[in-house]
């Protein structure tokens, strides 16, 4: 992320999709130009498991726990150690997760296209609590939810509702039960025309999504 300003405990900050928003300044590790350009040159992985752990040694020892893995999170590869890959987080904090629970960034990000992946990671987030402006596996809003499971395939969505409506190609309301396909998006909104909503398609009428 970029930051823009900060003032007490918060930031405004942007995200690589232009998305504007605020987050507390303890939540976040600030980088150096240099730090970021490392970064962004060195070898990663990227969190391909619902959760997963990350451990202060090879063992997987839940009392060594140095911190909680989601879905998505991107990280700094080190070395491989039996079935552990060694990774370091922009804190510079390091430890071990387990092999199969990460890939390498730029296998996934290269990946097909599998709907049934992400239509696997949506239900996994059912009965996750919603939280306007909530974009994990822990926790997401209705657009926040959509983009989480789609992201899981290496795919980015907008970050609002309102903005994802204007991505992909239009089916008439009248022939959806038709057309959709499995993946969709369903845009819910006011009599104005105004987007309040979104949910994901599955089949046979039936769709899933993050409703607060």
């Amino acid at each position: 992320m970029r930051v823009l300003k900060s003032e007490d405990g918060m930031s405004l900050v942007q995200t690589p999709d232009n998305y504007l928003g605020y987050m507390t300044d303890s939540s976040m590790t600030l980088l150096s130009d240099e730090e970021f350009a490392q970064w962004r040159s060195s070898k990663r992985c990227v969190v391909t498991a619902y959760q997963a752990s990350l451990y202060s040694d090879a063992k997987a020892d839940e009392s060594c726990i140095v911190s909680d893995l989601l879905l998505g999170n991107i990280l700094k590869f080190v070395e491989k150690k039996g079935k552990f890959i060694k990774v370091e987080l922009p804190d510079g904090r390091q430890g071990y997760v387990k092999k199969n629970d990460i890939s390498d960034f730029d296998e996934w990000v290269d990946r097909k296209f599998d709907i049934n992946l992400i239509e696997r990671n949506a239900r996994r987030m059912m009965g996750s609590p919603y939280l306007w402006g909530g974009m994990s596996s822990k926790m997401a809003d209705c657009s926040g939810f959509v983009k989480t499971a789609y992201f899981s395939n290496g795919i980015i969505l907008q970050r609002d509702a309102s903005q994802q409506v204007h991505t992909g190609g239009k089916i008439d309301w009248h022939d959806w039960a038709q057309q959709a396909q499995k993946g969709d998006l369903i845009f819910i909104g006011t009599k104005s025309g105004r987007v309040t909503h979104v949910a994901m398609y599955l089949d046979k009428g039936k769709y899933i999504h993050s409703s607060g």
